[in-house]
């Protein structure tokens, strides 16, 4: 599981999204870009953010790479998180909110 800070949370994502190019881009390039196209397209003001955590969920035996990936997005103003389901293929599967976090633009 990768923790980025409060403060460098949609910097060091966006940065990452800028520099990913589909050469050379990995599939957790193109995790953290979807995460930072869904906080924008919901309309996720920035400085509510307080982290944002990408993990991987691996496949076993001979398969290799993930077989997902999962983003949690923490906020100052609630307890709970903004949670990011992501196929292989970082295909948006679903995303929710937990506790009592909510986020106005979700349907």
């Amino acid at each position: 599981m990768t923790r980025i800070l409060p403060v460098a949370a949609a910097a060091v994502i966006a940065a990452s999204a800028l520099a990913a190019t589909p050469a050379n881009a990995t599939r957790l390039d193109e995790a953290r870009s979807k995460v930072t196209m869904v906080l924008s397209d919901l309309g996720v003001d920035q400085s509510r953010v307080s982290s944002v955590y990408l993990a991987p969920q691996l496949t076993g035996g001979r398969s290799t790479g993930a077989q997902s990936y999962t983003g949690w997005v923490r906020f100052n103003d609630c307890q709970g998180a903004l949670v990011i389901d992501m196929t292989s293929t970082t295909h948006i599967r679903s995303n929710y909110t937990t506790g009592s976090c909510t986020v106005p633009d979700m349907s």
